[in-house]
């Protein structure tokens, strides 16, 4: 009678325990060529008690095979708010949809750990992508998303690249109204995803706007 042979239990992982918590995750991807790209994706998640609650930071470190990091990602959940606010993806150049394949994982943790919405500060060439990935602009969160969204606006009207939203621009920028004008950028980046407009050609590069993604 052979010996029964009991699989391994391995032990269950507390997401809430204090240190450091290290997932690491095979990716392959391919670019719009077909060209396969592997690489790995690291997350570490460090929980810690300070003077402003429970938080989880979250590090993203994607490398290549030959180990040389090609993408980077950080933010930070604030359990007490049910918020996971991001810093910023740094992705160096494979055009292998490796930036939509990192913001699902981060969708995918933000739930894990009981958000109710991701926070992240569009700036630097990153609106586009943040509406092409359903964030919306929200304003009002910070005590500078007027003054930037105002600042946005006349820049894109400067531009001269969205004509066809210069009476709504005029009317936001007189009115001021935050929902009037929070409507508008979310239009307005849409209708630039679709004539494949970046942030540099509407003239809003380094123009910080918030924006947010409800779960």
């Amino acid at each position: 009678v052979k010996p029964e042979v009991k699989p391994e239990v391995k032990p269950e992982v507390n997401i809430f325990d204090y240190g450091t918590r290290v997932v690491e995750t095979p990716l392959k991807l391919k670019t719009k060529d077909g060209v396969l790209v592997e690489c790995n994706l690291q997350r570490r998640y460090i929980v810690n008690d300070g003077p402003f609650g429970k938080r989880v930071e979250v590090i993203y470190k994607v490398t290549d095979t030959n180990g040389k990091k090609i993408a980077d990602f950080d933010g930070e959940i604030a359990l007490d708010k049910s918020i996971f606010k991001g810093k910023g993806i740094q992705n160096y150049g494979k055009r292998c949809g490796l930036g939509r394949t990192m913001k699902q994982y981060i969708a995918e943790d933000a739930r894990l750990y009981g958000c109710e919405k991701i926070d992240i500060d569009a700036a630097y060439g990153s609106h586009m992508f943040h509406n092409k990935m359903g964030y919306k602009c929200d304003l009002t969160r910070v005590e500078y998303g007027k003054d930037s969204s105002l600042k946005a606006l006349t820049a894109i009207k400067k531009s001269g690249t969205m004509p066809e939203f210069e009476q709504r621009i005029n009317n936001a920028l007189e009115s001021k109204d935050l929902n009037e004008i929070g409507t508008l950028l979310d239009d307005i980046f849409t209708s630039a995803n679709a004539k494949n407009l970046k942030s540099d050609k509407i003239g809003i590069v380094g123009i910080q706007i918030p924006m947010t993604f409800k779960l």
